[in-house]
């Protein structure tokens, strides 16, 4: 895998790694944090995968089980996909070999109505610059794409969305035109490779750069996201695309983080109230400098208007990394990868009012 900035290196390969055992450990069952209890439902041993979810959260399947992926470990080394059932057992549904199947899968899943299970993987392929993937309930692997590293994008760090039609859409971290990451779309197909399409290839000036996370839609068919670094002050940006006959889609820069008590380097996704109010973390900055969580308020021109909602301080947690999710009383529930009475990270909840009523716009399920 390429590596071609620090920062977003070492917050990947180094910060990234504790964020999903937090996740495994809270996020089943729901009751659990409606009482503030944390159960550990599973440790991982290495040859089963190690450090799982770094970008994203689990899903669960028409049974009751959650999948996800872990970042290495497996038979390979290489990372696996993974199926824990409501009794604790774990089972690899899939090892990545490093080689043309992938590898290092940083994001999440997502699954159709027949079952398939859909992903990225930030590393391997044909090109080693990274995979879209299909997993059929049978186990079989089928790559829908292999990134280039050029003008197709290359190293996709967030999982997928899906539209009403099947098709894909994501980001990646590196290639483009500028080098500065992509919004991709692949277009469903009967055959491999899926068609790929770049929605907006980043400049790394005012409309972002090096995106981690994974898009939204909303109601109308736009897209929004975040970019862990350029925007005015190159500490990363929120943005919307609006689709546009011909590619490349039409991009807004709705806000730009300053780099001081407004937060810096959103790393995660990005969750819509039913007002259309968009929420967020970012690792850093904030009044202590430990991380934010954000509301946008939407504006008749941007930027869009920001809100600091809660300033970590280091020992209530620290570096939130994943974005957040939400329940129907209006609380906002999430992780930091650092901070605590360990210092390993914690799981927060954060109450708002009770106008926020869910997350419309991001199935699970495609």
């Amino acid at each position: 895998m390429n590596v071609k900035n620090p920062l977003a290196a070492a917050a990947r390969m180094g910060w990234g790694l504790l964020l999903g055992a937090a996740l495994i450990a809270a996020a089943w069952p729901s009751t659990a944090a409606c009482a503030q209890t944390l159960t550990t439902l599973y440790s991982f041993a290495g040859s089963d995968g190690m450090y799982p979810l770094d970008h994203d959260t689990l899903i669960f399947d028409s049974s009751g089980n959650l999948e996800g992926t872990t970042l290495y470990g497996g038979v390979n080394g290489a990372g696996t996909v993974f199926e824990l059932t409501p009794s604790g057992t774990e089972t690899p549904l899939y090892n990545f070999t490093g080689g043309s199947d992938g590898g290092t899968p940083f994001g999440g899943l997502i699954a159709d109505a027949s079952g398939n299970l859909y992903g990225t993987t930030a590393s391997g392929g044909t090109y080693g610059d990274g995979t879209v993937f299909e997993l059929t309930p049978s186990g079989t692997l089928i790559v829908l794409y292999s990134f280039t590293g050029n003008s197709d994008g290359g190293t996709p760090y967030s999982g997928l969305v899906a539209d009403a039609s099947g098709n894909l859409y994501g980001t990646t971290v590196y290639g483009g035109n500028f080098d500065n990451g992509v919004v991709f779309k692949l277009t469903k197909s009967t055959t491999t490779p899926w068609p790929e399409t770049v929605l907006h290839a980043f400049t790394g000036d005012s409309d972002g750069g090096y995106p981690e996370a994974g898009l939204i839609f909303d109601a109308s068919g736009n897209l929004y996201g975040t970019t862990a670094f350029g925007g005015s002050s190159d500490v990363g940006a929120v943005f919307k695309l609006s689709p546009s006959a011909r590619p490349p889609w039409t991009e807004t820069p709705l806000y730009s983080f300053a780099g001081e008590t407004d937060g810096s380097f959103p790393l995660g996704s990005l969750i819509f109230d039913t007002s259309g109010n968009l929420y967020g973390t970012t690792m850093e900055g904030g009044s202590l400098g430990y991380g934010t969580v954000f509301k946008l308020t939407p504006s008749a021109t941007p930027p869009w208007t920001e809100t600091l909602l809660y300033s970590f301080s280091g020992n209530d947690g620290a570096s939130p990394v994943a974005g957040l999710i939400a329940d129907a009383a209006g609380n906002l529930y999430g992780t930091t990868e650092y901070g605590g009475a360990n210092g390993q990270g914690t799981v927060f909840k954060l109450a708002l009012p009770a106008s926020f009523k869910g997350v419309p716009g991001q199935p699970n399920c495609i």
